[in-house]
């Protein structure tokens, strides 16, 4: 700030704060517990595959009734006794598999191919 100026107002003289060397600054941190670095947490951890055998059960399944993938809960509950899922993990993979394996199940169908086929010649009003 400065000197007293009658645009300024007052001024407030501030002192320069002290530079000690490095070898005169108390060690705090030799004082109590010690610090303990923990190895930094990924944000994202990997995605966790089944066991192959878990994923070829499942999609057995889903690849033998493809007109409705919709296991009951009796079912679900035969899957989570046998490969030692959770009920969630059932119904997500379920959901998932719904999602990426039946579209492509259903192009191979061959009475849904031909319903394609028909449906894909339709000609589209302009």
């Amino acid at each position: 700030l400065g000197p007293k100026s009658p645009t300024n107002g007052p001024s407030i003289s501030l002192s320069p704060i002290p530079v000690l060397p490095l070898d005169s600054v108390p060690d705090a941190m030799s004082e109590g517990p010690p610090i303990v670095r923990m190895p930094p947490v990924p944000l994202r951890s990997r995605p966790r595959k089944l066991p192959p055998h878990v994923g070829a059960t499942l999609k057995h399944w889903i690849d033998n009734h493809v007109q409705h993938p919709y296991p009951t809960d009796e079912e679900k509950l035969y899957f989570c006794n046998q490969l030692g899922m959770t009920m969630v993990q059932i119904n997500n993979w379920f959901t998932n598999a719904r999602r990426r394996y039946l579209p492509k199940s259903v192009q191979r169908s061959p009475e849904l191919s031909a319903t394609q086929v028909i449906v894909s010649h339709v000609p589209r009003s302009v």
